[in-house]
């Protein structure tokens, strides 16, 4: 086997898998793939033949291997095996009464639209309660402040979140939920039926019907959703009855879901090594390896970590490349699982309420001012420790101090293009930006993306009645957000109460 650990990213994961591997078939550079079942349950994890199967054949496609025989590298394994850790709330829970509503075990939450809809009652859990599954309804005829705890227990707990955006309902949280629960990597079923232009909602008296200009924001709001579901590889379904099958199907073989969750972060790992990978030698600088692993998980790996893990190499830090069989290594090696986070449903309701209250209190500090102040002191550090003569600073790793004092206009960090993302609210009156945030940027010299040029210009051409260009239009916006964001240091988000600003909560999400 490869010895990993004189490149320096042996850790204590990788090197539970390295001894794993060693004691059962000794020194090898591949896996078999006839032995990666059995090396699974070696480490207590416990894959069907067709997860199996579906890694063997991810692995060789983003390995561009050629040939029949099929087999594992050390870092797809270190990937697979950190991903079989996922959080439980991945897994199926044991079998429950299928009656019971329960919170702290239920298999599947029933989150979306409530009153006035009858899907949770009428169809969903008639069908769960017929293959035994285990559901909690979060629709009450009286509810309280109490239930938020429950609700966030159930959530937590449920091996599936199957969510109905109804059209009969504006569906605003649960789109906005939606959003971050897929993006917190969870497993969301999803149901979505489009709105129509005049149609009642809540049951509303037709004098109360959907304005042209509501009609815009929902629909905005819902397709932004949907085309991010689809980024991530999540089918929309659009009737209750496919979503419950998927449902029941996952629950029963627990196949499905693992399959995907496990194979599509190989792919997505080959997805952004390749894209930092731009002079296509196969190996990328370690300041391309920070930023590739932000991206891949939004988390910052600190300098000082990286070192410790490299220190066994007689390679300067300067010079040293990685690999993508090292970079999956690095990657499984620094994931967590969540494990050491607390969930409890009371602690975390008593800070959100704790939270709330302060922001009630300083609304236009803490949601303008404060974002602004923080924005720019995390955005100006990397240009103050580019200069540090500190020996673990991204400076001394990267560059020479020569180099370092020539970068001030803040391009050190390669993909970055402007400090701070302004996005929020774009209504006439959201003036946030100009009165407020672009001054306060100009004066501490960072520069800005202003997205608010671009949708005001865009928004005066929108037909809302034409399905097929505003589906494109939309598409073509998400597209242009995701660049601008990935190639923004700091994302600031405003959220003014002078518009529904449902696409932005969504994107924040």
């Amino acid at each position: 086997m490869t010895d990993l650990s004189r490149n320096g990213i042996i850790g204590p994961f990788t090197r539970e898998v390295y001894n794993t591997i060693g004691d059962r078939l000794g020194h090898t550079s591949h896996i078999p793939g006839d032995s990666v079942q059995t090396l699974f349950n070696d480490m207590h994890l416990y894959p069907s033949k067709s997860q199996v199967s579906e890694m063997l054949q991810c692995a060789r496609q983003c390995g561009r291997r050629n040939g029949t025989t099929s087999f594992l590298t050390f870092g797809e394994f270190c990937v697979f095996a950190r991903e079989m850790q996922r959080p439980k709330s991945h897994r199926r829970s044991p079998q429950k009464s299928p009656n019971a509503n329960c919170a702290r075990n239920c298999e599947v939450f029933l989150g979306g639209s409530c009153n006035p809809t009858t899907w949770r009652i009428e169809t969903a859990i008639p069908e769960l309660q017929k293959h035994g599954i285990t559901y909690y309804n979060p629709q009450k005829s009286i509810w309280g402040p109490e239930l938020v705890a429950e609700e966030h227990d159930a959530k937590q707990s449920a091996s599936v979140l199957l969510f109905v955006l109804d059209s009969q309902t504006r569906s605003v949280a649960g789109m906005i939920e939606v959003a971050y629960l897929v993006a917190s990597d969870r497993c969301v079923v999803v149901v979505a039926h489009p709105y129509q232009l005049g149609q009642s909602i809540m049951g509303e008296e037709l004098s109360y019907r959907l304005t042209s200009r509501e009609y815009d924001d929902l629909v905005s709001g819902q397709m932004t959703l949907l085309s991010l579901l689809r980024n991530q590889g999540v089918k929309v379904h659009s009737n209750l009855t496919s979503a419950l099958q998927k449902t029941t199907s996952i629950l029963k073989y627990s196949y499905n879901l693992a399959e995907e969750q496990v194979t599509s972060k190989l792919r997505k790992l080959r997805e952004v090594f390749d894209s930092y990978n731009v002079d296509a030698t196969g190996k990328l600088h370690l300041n391309d390896v920070l930023d590739a692993y932000y991206r891949l998980t939004n988390k910052t790996l600190q300098i000082a970590e990286l070192y410790s893990y490299l220190s066994s190499s007689n390679i300067e830090a300067s010079k040293m490349k990685i690999s993508f069989e090292e970079f999956c290594s690095l990657v499984a090696e620094f994931s967590s699982d969540g494990c050491n986070t607390i969930t409890d449903g009371r602690i975390l309701n008593l800070l959100y309420w704790r939270s709330t209250l302060l922001k009630t209190r300083h609304l236009l500090r803490l949601f303008v001012i404060q974002p602004l102040n923080s924005a720019i002191d995390w955005a100006s550090q990397p240009v103050q420790r580019q200069c540090s003569t500190n020996n673990n600073t991204h400076c001394d790793m990267m560059t020479d101090h020569k180099t370092c004092n020539g970068l001030q206009d803040d391009r050190v960090l390669k993909g970055f293009v402007s400090d701070v993302y302004l996005g929020g609210s774009c209504s006439p009156q959201a003036t946030w930006r100009e009165t407020v945030a672009i001054p306060l940027l100009k004066k501490h010299g960072l520069t800005y993306y202003n997205p608010a040029i671009r949708e005001t210009n865009a928004d005066n051409e929108k037909d809302p009645t034409n399905g097929t260009y505003f589906n494109k239009e939309i598409s073509l916006k998400l597209e242009n957000w995701n660049k601008s964001i990935e190639s923004s240091k700091v994302v600031l988000f405003v959220v003014t109460n002078d518009t529904r600003s449902l696409t932005t909560m969504i994107l924040a999400a």
